[in-house]
């Protein structure tokens, strides 16, 4: 696992997501909302960072499954806050609350390859 400033890559999960789908086309949809679920806690400790700044938008963070993983972000478009760099504030929120569950992803995403794998018989 690469570690970069702002993401926690999984490598191999991309051909992992090809060779379960050849297997059974459902699998790639539970892989997709599994992988939304381990990152529900980032969000909720995101939002809860991000929930004490005064006109925050915090309903909108949430995890964004993709073929690649999963994505954290704030889909609220229009600028909020009265801070000059709110985005750059909110991003650093995000950011911390990614690495503080880092362990704790990295563990069940190696238990959910594990079931999946136990699952199509590997």
């Amino acid at each position: 696992m690469a570690r970069t400033a702002a993401t926690v890559r999984l490598h191999g999960l991309q051909q992992v997501n090809r060779a379960f789908k050849r297997i059974d086309d459902s699998v790639v949809g539970e892989v997709k909302e599994e992988l939304r679920k381990l990152a529900e806690p980032v969000a909720a400790d995101a939002r809860g960072r991000i929930d004490r700044y005064a006109g925050a938008s915090t309903g909108t963070i949430k995890p964004y499954p993709t073929m690649k993983g999963v994505v954290v972000r704030q889909a609220q478009r229009k600028k909020t806050g009265t801070h000059p760099n709110f985005g750059g504030l909110q991003m650093g929120h995000l950011i911390g609350a990614m690495y503080d569950h880092e362990d704790e992803i990295v563990n069940e995403v190696e238990d959910l390859l594990d079931w999946l794998g136990r699952k199509e018989g590997f």
